[in-house]
This record gives structure tokens, sequence and C-alpha cells, in this order.
């Protein structure tokens, strides 16, 4: 009877050995998915806070300029959780004539997407020190076009062959993080990669312009 009783607590030892881990990884893997959800939340508020503070300003400087300043307000959103490993692209797309972008075009009735600038440095870098991929035009584009599109008239889906809009502009802004730390190492050594889009029209309903701090320069396509 009393071998018996060993026998099955001994069983029974062996199975929690065997479950344990498992039932370990999957609470902290709930508890980091959790965390993820929160910190996924805030990315899209620092979004969108970083579009509405340059849709407003009509007006920025960068790098190190202005625009600095407001990645570093819209950084605030993502407290307590880190937010010195963020990677953001900030992007100007407006609908122009050829004749008064392109070099040696006379076309004033064509209407087209223009990339006015793109920042990827002023809002910081990933824990290895990497700044974003460009979004470039087509990147921006696809932004704006996601549900409605932006840029047409009347804001119907591109697909829709709508006209562009003349002089309509856009902000879009991507933001990147990867949430990482000992925990979720032990699922993954990259962590949990998230990101958050905001695209919004200036508020002055013309593009908003970028220059180089303490000049007229205008920034470069790629800053």
């Amino acid at each position: 009877m009393i071998a018996g009783f060993r026998c099955r607590r001994g069983i029974a030892a062996l199975e929690f050995a065997l479950l344990a881990p498992v039932l370990m990884a999957i609470a902290v893997g709930t508890f980091e998915v959790s965390y993820a959800f929160r910190i996924q939340a805030k990315l899209s508020t620092a979004a969108g806070a970083l579009s509405e503070l340059v849709a407003v300003a009509g007006a920025i400087t960068a790098p190190a300029g202005t625009l600095k300043d407001m990645c570093l307000g819209a950084k605030l959103n993502l407290l307590p959780f880190n937010n010195q490993i963020l990677m953001a692209n900030v992007v100007s797309i407006t609908n122009d004539n050829p004749g008064n972008r392109e070099i040696g075009s006379t076309d004033f009735k064509t209407v087209k997407t223009y990339l006015d600038w793109e920042n990827v440095t002023d809002c910081g870098k990933d824990a290895s020190g990497s700044t974003p991929t460009a979004l470039g035009l087509a990147g921006a584009v696809a932004m704006a076009d996601t549900g409605r599109s932006l840029l047409t008239k009347n804001g119907d889906p591109s697909g829709s062959s709508a006209p562009l809009m003349l002089n309509y502009s856009v902000i879009a802004v991507r933001l990147q993080y990867r949430h990482t730390n000992v925990r979720t190492n032990f699922f993954s050594a990259a962590g949990i990669p998230l990101l958050a889009t905001a695209v919004v029209k200036p508020r002055a309903f013309s593009a908003t312009t970028c220059t180089l701090p303490a000049s007229t320069t205008a920034c470069p396509a790629l800053q």
C-alpha cells in the first residue's frame, strides 16, 4: 500500500517537472504579450501626436531643429516604457504640376504626387543605432491611400481612378519599436517588433515646409 502511494507520488512529481517549463513559458508569454499591447497603444498615440504637431506647425526645421523637439514631445507618450529605441519616418508629399517640380517641364495641367521631404534621423534610432528604411514617395502614398485616399478628390479611394487634387498635401508618420528584454529573449532574440502609422493633412491646407535650421535652404528629400 505504501509502495503504491510512493509510486503515484513519484509519477506526480515527474509530471510536474515535465509540465512546469511549459506552464512557465505560457505565463511569461502571456505577460509579455500584454505588455506589447500596452506599448502598441502608446505607440499609436505617439504617431498621432507627432503627425498632428507637424501638421499644425505649417513649417519645421530639420535636422536637429523643431522637428527634433516635436519628436521628443511625441516620445513622452511612450513612458514609462523605454522611449530611446524608437525609429520614425516623417514624410511630406504634395500634389503638384510637373511644370512646378520638374526642370524643363512646361506641363501645368497634369497633377502628380511629389515627395517634398523625408526625415529618418530626428526621432531616434533602434537599439543597434540604425535608422529606418526610407518610405520614399511610393511608401508615403501607400500610407495615404490606406482605407481612403487623402490625395484625391473628395477622398475617393485611389482605386476608383479619382483625380488627384492640385496642391493637396499629406504628412505621413511611421513609428517602429522593438519590445525586448530578458523575458522576450526567451522566445526570440529579436524581441517583439511593433509598428504604428498616422497620416494627416496640414492644417494650413498647404504643404508643411522643411528648412535647415538657421537658414532658408529646403531640407533634402531624405534627411
